[in-house]
């Protein structure tokens, strides 16, 4: 870097001095020489020295730019080096902190051995003590002591035999025990809060159920009271020349096609005729006006939204639909009044969703005359 700075201050002193011979005090004769048509040889000499300098400069600052790229890739490459000594530095202290806890480990089994060994002492010092005191009274029992000596060595030597492997069974047990101990509490620890977390659940989905359930509640409640006016209506008058009702035979789910009439294939009552269960329609048999209603209830967690259609036209819906989070079901009804002729034709159309549910007959089809008409006229 310092001869490159050197060239580039030996650079520019070369251009200092160009500009000092061009402006300097030898410009004018310079300037004559050149007005004249002729260099001066002096000053023609002196460009070429400069311009081999400058040549010279040039090939000077190349070679260093070439080194200094040269350094820059050493640079890389020390600096890779140096992560890779700093991983294996890293990857050495990991080792070193294994090899403590390893050590910590063999010093409290070596305090163990330790402690085993100084209870056979002492045990041995009190044999020995009990033979010096037996060797004292009597010299005629020496032999009969020396083979208990022998036989109490022998008992000392299996005494810390059966010490070490009581100790090495007793210290396995212990960490075996201390292992399945955490291991227990931390299976308790996840049971505690997996209950914690199914009671709060089942706590809101309660909730959730009973406030539906009421509102279901009152929804038929209402639905009811319409009906019963109707039917008290329907008392009153005349009485009907055409109703009917429809549900469904089988239990549970349903599927039906969107965009084609629902077939309600069971008729729980029929008068006057005009509802065909292989199509699901009814056609009027005589004119008049006519109350049309129908209730749905959609599939678990599913959605089943339908259509009162007359002669093609949508003219009412039901729309039941079963939030995912919500496990239960959900029902749509509505009632339509319509003035109708000879052959006109009613279904339920489905217009969203698939499946539909009925258990003894909850999604029905009825439409009921509350007055014929004869001759133009109402009766």
């Amino acid at each position: 870097m310092s001869s490159l700075i050197t060239s580039l201050v030996f650079l520019c002193t070369v251009f200092h001095g160009i500009a000092l011979l061009f402006n300097g005090p030898q410009s004018n004769a310079t300037s004559t020489s050149i007005s004249n048509g002729q260099m001066d040889p002096a000053v023609q000499q002196q460009l070429h020295k400069l311009q081999t300098v400058l040549d010279s400069a040039l090939k000077d600052l190349a070679a260093l730019q070439q080194e200094n790229r040269l350094l820059q890739q050493q640079q890389q490459i020390y600096e890779l080096k140096h992560s890779a000594l700093e991983l294996q530095v890293q990857s050495l202290k990991e080792d070193v902190q294994m090899l403590k806890t390893f050590n910590q480990t063999s010093q409290q089994k070596i305090v163990l051995l330790e402690d085993s060994l100084h209870h056979v002492q002492s045990e041995n010092q009190i044999l020995r003590d009990d033979l010096n005191d037996l060797n004292v009274t009597s010299q005629t029992g020496f032999q009969e002591l020396r083979i208990e000596s022998h036989i109490t060595n022998e008992i000392v030597r299996k005494i810390k035999i059966q010490d070490r492997e009581i100790t090495n069974n007793v210290s396995a047990s212990l960490q075996s025990q201390q292992l399945q101990m955490r291991y227990l509490s931390l299976s308790l620890l996840d049971m505690q809060n997996l209950t914690s977390v199914i009671s709060s659940r089942l706590d809101d989905q309660q909730n959730q159920t009973m406030a539906d359930i009421q509102w279901l509640t009152d929804i038929l409640d209402t639905t009811t009271a319409k009906f019963n006016a109707s039917l008290s209506h329907i008392a009153t008058s005349q009485g009907p020349h055409v109703a009917f009702t429809a549900g469904f035979s089988g239990h549970y789910l349903h599927s039906f096609a969107v965009g084609q009439p629902v077939k309600f294939d069971l008729i729980l009552y029929q008068v006057g005729g005009g509802y065909d269960i292989s199509t699901g329609i009814f056609t009027t048999p005589r004119a008049g006006l006519y109350i049309i209603f129908s209730t749905v209830v959609a599939g678990r967690l599913g959605s089943f939204w339908s259509r009162i259609v007359i002669n093609g036209s949508e003219k009412a819906g039901m729309m039941a639909h079963n939030d995912g989070n919500v496990n239960v079901f959900q029902s749509a009804s509505n009632l339509f009044v319509q003035q109708l002729q000879v052959g006109d034709r009613v279904w339920i159309q489905l217009h969203l969703g698939q499946n539909l549910y009925s258990d003894i007959s909850d999604t029905t089809f009825s439409v009921v005359m509350i007055n014929c008409l004869n001759d133009g006229q109402m009766n």
